[in-house]
């Protein structure tokens, strides 16, 4: 039991850091290095808000605060990734539009993704995909409720 505890959090905390170190090197020709982990994550939760893409709306989805998120906005604003515009019908309400910039680091994000997808899934057979998929729900489950 023991080393199971030991194998799983060695593989969480390996596994985070790997993938965010990658996502780094991948993306930092792109971006001329100047992009964080965290702004690129930004640029990405933007993009995936763009039906409902107040300001608040991407604090919620990045589990931020809102101030947290003004400041990493106003950042990427500065760098040309985003651009932020009252909404038209109410005026309290902001919200975060990518420009050409940030589409194009968004872009490149996505394929990292999809490439480090598919070379996980290559190197498992169709029953082993299953598996992983139904624990990494669980997983996913268990994070949501926390």
């Amino acid at each position: 039991m023991a080393d199971d505890y030991k194998s799983l959090n060695d593989f969480f905390v390996n596994c985070f850091y790997g993938i965010l170190k990658q996502e780094e090197n991948s993306l930092s020709k792109y971006a001329d290095g100047n992009l964080s982990i965290s702004e690129i994550h930004l640029i990405e939760a933007i993009s995936r808000t763009k039906d409902n893409n107040a300001a608040t709306n991407v604090s919620r989805r990045l589990k931020i605060t809102p101030g947290s998120l003004t400041v990493a906005a106003n950042t990427l604003i500065n760098k040309g990734y985003i651009i932020r515009k009252k909404d038209e019908a109410d005026k309290r309400i902001s919200r975060l539009y990518l420009t050409e910039k940030g589409n194009y680091i968004n872009e490149r994000h996505t394929y990292f993704h999809n490439e480090m997808v598919k070379g996980v899934m290559e190197t498992l057979d169709s029953q082993e995909n299953g598996i992983l998929i139904k624990a990494l729900n669980k997983i996913n489950d268990f994070m949501e409720k926390t």
